[in-house]
């Protein structure tokens, strides 16, 4: 961010959303129909067998559920969001950090998308189209609770900028 810039808005991901997704989704599918398949599985084998392999085998997909829902939070915890007056920028990564900026005057089209879970949580996102980016992977500010808000001043700047 240059420092003739002002931040109009500023945020990060709505944490409810986050968590939602975190562990309501298909890991959580997986892991029960394996659990049910090793209630029957175990049925046919005497409990003192079992052993520790058998209780590890039946933690590793509740390790992989939980490193996932870790993982997703600190996907979230590490993005951040920021319009500025004379472009949008997104900050994220877990590992690496990769910074994007998009100017107001590259942003074709704004878009304010909310699914059923979003009007739930009351949270939404603003997706844009770039006029000179050529990848399938939108730009976009996703599940923040203050997307009407965002929404109008990318909207504004951005024909502000197709004025001048």
């Amino acid at each position: 961010m240059n420092n003739d810039e002002n931040i109009l808005w500023q945020g990060r991901m709505a944490l409810i959303k986050v968590l939602m997704c975190a562990f309501l989704n298909e890991t959580l599918i997986l892991l029960i129909l394996y659990g049910v398949f090793l209630r029957y599985f175990l049925k046919c084998i005497k409990p003192q067998s079992w052993g520790l392999y058998a209780m590890l085998f039946m933690l590793i997909p509740v390790g992989i559920y939980l490193c996932n829902a870790f993982y997703m939070w600190m996907k979230a915890r590490c993005t951040e969001y920021m319009v500025t007056d004379k472009a949008v920028y997104i900050k994220s990564g877990v590992i690496t950090t990769t910074v994007e900026m998009k100017p107001y005057i590259d942003i074709a089209h704004v878009k304010e998308i909310t699914s059923f879970a979003d009007k739930v949580l009351h949270t939404g996102t603003v997706t844009f189209d770039c006029w000179n980016d050529r990848s399938d992977r939108a730009f976009a500010i996703r599940d923040i609770s203050e997307y009407e808000k965002v929404f109008a001043f990318i909207n504004e700047h951005q024909q502000k900028a197709f004025r001048e």
